[in-house]
């Protein structure tokens, strides 16, 4: 696998040779800064590349996008716009219907209350 330099010298190795590059590098001295966060990590070891690696794929800066409303946000704020967005499916224990989380009053009020309530009347009245 090719990779670039994570010391920023454009510098294009296969994974295998990265320790032996870093060595090397001209950038040997520099420290990482991610480019969205501003967090800066020192680089001379296979764990600050570890380190660095993992901080480029998890970052709380990096934009995400919600899976049911598809509205891009940074990833430190998608755990709270997760639990209350609108477009969140949500599954009826009483009638197993799956709906939005903004129609839950009106499903709770009336599918639920009236409808299913109706449903469950005539059964009773057949019965």
């Amino acid at each position: 696998m090719k990779i670039l330099c994570p010391l920023g010298c454009e510098e294009i190795t296969i994974y295998q040779n990265l320790q032996s590059h870093l060595d090397v590098c001209k950038n040997l001295e520099k420290k990482y800064k991610c480019n969205l966060c501003s967090k800066s990590f020192s680089v001379g070891d296979d764990y600050s590349i570890f380190e660095i690696e993992n901080h480029k794929k998890n970052c709380d800066k990096i934009l995400v996008k919600c899976v049911y409303c598809e509205k891009e946000m940074l990833r430190n704020q998608y755990e709270i716009h997760n639990y209350q967005c609108e477009m969140k499916i949500l599954k009826c224990e009483k009638c197993k219907f799956n709906y939005p989380l903004k129609f839950k009053i009106a499903h709770d009020e009336f599918y639920c209350k009236k409808i299913f309530g109706f449903v469950e009347n005539a059964r009773n009245v057949f019965n």
